[in-house]
């Protein structure tokens, strides 16, 4: 009888132990990149990463720095990270040039990048942008301002701008690039009345460029479709959880940003993440959705956008660029 019984607790710890070494060997790592420094812009994607949801979708994270001066762009191109994300005007440049990269999940539609400048400044139009000093972050978020600039035959004096406003706030940029849920609220923070500022919208001008969307090598998709999907579908979770939970998810993302000396405040995150839902939430029939969904017309509208001045040759086709990677796709 005591044989039996260790027979049986052996054989037990056997296939907990197989069931166990098999769990391990479905987690594989993903190394994720967003386009810019930790910010609550990228609370979902932080959330599910410190809530353990990307381990459950069988995904071992490593989150990889972004910037003014990491572009993305060139990690994937390089193979340097696995996932990232970009805006839409930049993928399709990207892949215009021959890197075979895919959207798997369209996370914000519209454009939130304006151009800001003091009313006292005198520039009331793009016309006026003609020698003036602007500020412009790095390669891959110059495609817009660069589109604008054409589509108005000006020609402005381009100098890089930091992740900060300070420049603009010393009175060094006439125009600065600015996000609305980012810098702009930084600008009014710093004393600056709304009154006294003028925006333009890059969507006032016909260049509404839908902004993060998530991308993969195409050849790193194919070797396992669901794998990439299944990271799209844990971000989507961690989104939820982030608009749900907003002080914890405040707090997830302002560890990282100490983590990477990334100086912030509270109210200014609160502010971010709560304009992040505002244009990632659509209502479905009452109910509050993510939608991972590029399309078609936008897709089009940017790509023809970018070929009629001059910035792409070849317009990618949609069919090779974007894959549905929604749970009821």
């Amino acid at each position: 009888m005591k044989m039996s019984i260790l027979y049986y607790a052996l054989l037990l710890t056997f296939f907990v132990s197989n069931d166990l070494s098999t769990r391990s060997e479905e987690i594989r790592k993903l190394r994720f990149m967003p386009q810019w420094l930790p910010q609550a812009q990228f609370a979902g994607y932080y959330v599910a990463a410190q809530k353990g949801i990307y381990k459950k979708y069988g995904i071992d994270i490593e989150l990889i720095k972004g910037g003014p001066d990491r572009p993305s762009s060139v990690y994937i191109k390089n193979n340097s990270a696995d996932v990232v994300t970009m805006f839409l005007s930049t993928a399709i440049k990207l892949k215009s040039s021959g890197t075979d990269i895919i959207n798997i999940g369209q996370m914000v539609k519209k454009s939130a990048l304006i151009l800001v400048t003091r009313k006292s400044s005198q520039i009331n139009s793009p016309y006026d942008f003609e020698n003036k000093v602007l500020g412009i972050w790095g390669s891959d978020f110059s495609i817009q301002p660069l589109a604008l600039f054409r589509k108005f035959d000006v020609q402005a004096r381009i100098v890089p701008q930091s992740e900060t406003v300070n420049l603009f706030l010393m009175g060094g940029l006439d125009i600065a690039s600015a996000m609305l849920y980012n810098e702009y609220h930084l600008i009014i923070n710093s004393g600056i009345d709304e009154d006294e500022l003028k925006t333009f919208n890059y969507g006032d001008y016909g260049l509404n460029f839908p902004e993060d969307g998530i991308y993969i090598l195409k050849s790193k998709f194919d070797e396992d479709p669901e794998f990439g999907c299944n990271f799209v579908k844990a971000s989507i979770e961690g989104w939820e959880y982030s608009f749900n939970n907003i002080e914890e998810s405040v707090d997830i993302v302002m560890d990282y940003m100490k983590k990477s000396n990334v100086s912030t405040n509270r109210p200014h995150q609160i502010w971010m993440i709560k304009k992040m839902q505002e244009i990632m939430i659509y209502n479905d029939d009452n109910k509050k959705k993510i939608s991972t969904y590029l399309d078609e017309n936008e897709f089009k509208n940017v790509a023809n956008q970018l070929h009629i001045l001059n910035i792409i040759g070849n317009k990618p086709e949609y069919k090779d660029f974007f894959i549905d990677c929604s749970s009821d796709a």
